[in-house]
Formats: C-alpha cells, structure tokens, sequence
C-alpha cells in the first residue's frame, strides 16, 4: 500500500538533517496525525515544500501505531532515503487520472488502484526510483516464534485474530506485536500485552 504524509515545519527541518547526515543512525521520526486514514504498513511518499513548491523529495515506511488521545493516530516513519530527483506535486497531479488527483492534496493511505497507479506514473517519470520503491515494497520477515512458549504465542495470536474478525475489527493490530527479548523468561510479557496501547481490547 501507498502513502503520501505531508512533512509540518519541524519534520521537514528534522528530515533534511538527518538527511545531511551520512552517519545518522535512524532514519526516521514518529509523529501524529488527527485523521485515521492510515492502514498498517504502507510505503510513505514524503511531501515537503522547498522554495515554497510541493515536491516528493523522499520515501521511507510508514507504521500505523496507537492512538494519542481521542483524536490523534500515532505514525511511526522509518528507513527513510532521500529520492533522487524531487517529483514536484502539480507536475504530477497533470500527469495522474482523476481519481488519484483527489488523493495528492491530502495525507493519507491511498486506496489500492490509486497508490498502484500513482506508483506506475511515478515510475515513468522517474523510472531511478525503482530499485528504492522494490525494497520499501518489501514484506516484512514474519516473525519466528519458537518454543513451548511460541506454541503458546502463536495459539493466542490466531484466537485473537478470529476473534477480532468475528467482531468486525482489523487483524492489523498483530502485525504490531513484537516478541519480548527472551520469550520463555517467567516475567516474560503475554501476547495482548505486547500489543500496542489504544486498541479495543485494550479499551474496553
């Protein structure tokens, strides 16, 4: 899935440091959003304005998190890569069909056919961002859980997704989860504690 998050004064100063810097450990930042247009794991095109012109000047993964409140979603941004050659907003905005067009002006997960389409038009207008686009696009390893307690694990973690799916909620949510340092400690955390804050279960 396709992204486009729009970077605020701060992020866009923060983002052209770390930019800059060639041995910055992280490449990223987490931040919030008041909208929940976002889905679990999406690549993130990264809007920023020098000389005042919207441009893509930057891709990295976008991380849906908990929310902040009663209105705020967490977003964690990471593996960020300066693109080569800036695409500018209105250059593009001429050069995708309508049903994109409406989605360039926001931020937001775009729906499928659009981010596939937009990703196709960006491509042939710069066909150098491939080789970063593939590796973003990239599915995450799934997470090796070994171990009487694995079993365990992994047995709690397919109940909870039947069960969010029976009530009508996303599996989203366990894709979040990241196993404890040593799982088979006795203080080990259990599985719905691992799990991100802000949601249902953890709610209600």
């Amino acid at each position: 899935m396709v992204a486009i998050l729009r970077c605020n004064r701060d992020e866009e100063k923060l983002l052209w440091e770390k930019s800059a810097d060639l041995n910055a450990s992280a490449k990223g930042w987490v931040t919030a959003r008041p909208t929940d247009n976002w889905k679990g794991r999406d690549v993130v095109l990264i809007v920023t304005s020098p000389a005042a012109r919207p441009m893509i000047t930057h891709a990295g993964s976008l991380r849906k998190g908990s929310w902040r409140g009663t209105v705020l979603r967490e977003l964690s941004v990471t593996g960020v890569e300066e693109l080569p050659g800036p695409c500018p907003m209105d250059v593009l905005g001429e050069r995708v069909p309508p049903y994109v067009r409406k989605h360039l002006e926001g931020e937001r997960t775009l729906p499928d056919q659009a981010g596939r389409e937009l990703l196709s038009v960006l491509l042939e207008m710069r066909p150098e961002w491939g080789a970063i686009l593939d590796r973003l696009s990239e599915p995450e390893p799934p997470v090796q859980i070994r171990g009487p307690r694995g079993e365990q694990v992994g047995l709690v973690r397919d109940a909870v997704g039947l069960v969010l799916q029976m009530a009508g909620f996303s599996r989203e949510p366990l894709e979040l989860w990241t196993p404890p340092a040593d799982l088979e400690a006795p203080d080990a955390p259990s599985f719905l504690d691992g799990l991100p804050e802000g949601w249902p279960w953890k709610t209600t």
